[in-house]
């Protein structure tokens, strides 16, 4: 659901048998409760910001497999609440779904790293 993300039929994404790519894009408000992800294998989402608590819930009680990855900013929670500091969102975000997610620190340079929450097979 990235309004950025682009695709080319002349891509490896392109499926030549069904004329159609294998990503969609969906370029609208994702709220947890009214959104449908039947037609979806899994759900990729890279700095979702506002949306984070939503796409977790959702594919947690759709049994939609997922990765995240987050930035390194604090945004609001479904209940409007904005926690002062990321680590607290981090912390509130993963407990969502404990047993189903693992939450993990990626080092991505010496100086850079990004929070990733992914379902468990």
């Amino acid at each position: 659901m990235d309004p950025e993300l682009q695709i080319d039929s002349s891509t490896e994404d392109f499926d030549e048998k069904k004329q159609e790519t294998k990503i969609y894009m969906v370029n609208k408000r994702f709220k947890w409760k009214h959104s449908c992800l039947s037609k979806y294998d899994r759900l990729i989402a890279q700095e979702p910001c506002d949306a984070a608590e939503h796409i977790i819930r959702a594919c947690l009680e759709q049994n939609i497999p997922f990765v995240t990855t987050w930035c390194g900013s604090s945004h609001r929670l479904i209940s409007e609440e904005m926690p002062r500091e990321v680590w607290v969102r981090y912390g509130y975000l993963a407990d969502i779904g404990r047993e189903r997610t693992k939450l993990k620190f990626k080092k991505l340079h010496q100086l850079a790293g990004v929070a990733v929450i992914q379902s468990l097979p």
